[in-house]
């Protein structure tokens, strides 16, 4: 894993083999899980998928952006997706679901790259998700208005 990666699972061995070297958290069903590079790609060669588990920047270079840079991006890509789904919902025939979705994969990056911009890396986020953020969400209600 790299420096940047959070400190809970900062050398955590592989699930499968227990191997230290070059292990990334990835998640499978809402579960986080370490798994070293030889186990990652036996578990891909096994489900038949070719393209890496789980969401990767890639050939995104955020040299000389700043973190407003960042924000103001951010809050276009969020306008945009919000023009998307209303156009989805309202006039199906303008918009696709795979433009929906485009936006919205858009707006994911673009907040990746803004926590990228102050050194908190996509295995960070995924390791506060799979620990804190589930647990904090657990017993949450569901219904507007319930407490």
């Amino acid at each position: 894993m790299n420096t940047n990666s959070n400190e809970l699972f900062k050398n955590r061995p592989c699930n499968e083999c227990n191997n230290s070297d070059n292990v990334e958290i990835i998640t499978i069903g809402g579960n986080g899980i370490a798994l070293c590079l030889k186990c990652r790609n036996k578990l891909r060669e096994i489900l038949g998928i070719e393209q890496p588990i789980g969401i990767e920047l890639r050939n995104i270079n955020l040299t000389g952006l700043t973190l407003v840079d960042e924000l103001e991006k951010a809050e276009e890509e969020d306008k945009e997706f919000k023009q998307a789904l209303l156009g989805y919902l309202y006039d199906k025939h303008d918009i696709s679901r795979e433009h929906l979705l485009e936006e919205l994969c858009d707006t994911i990056q673009v907040k990746l790259s803004t926590m990228k911009t102050i050194d908190i890396d996509i295995e960070e986020i995924v390791g506060y998700w799979n620990t804190k953020h589930l647990e904090k969400i657990k017993d949450r209600p569901r219904e507007k208005g319930s407490k």
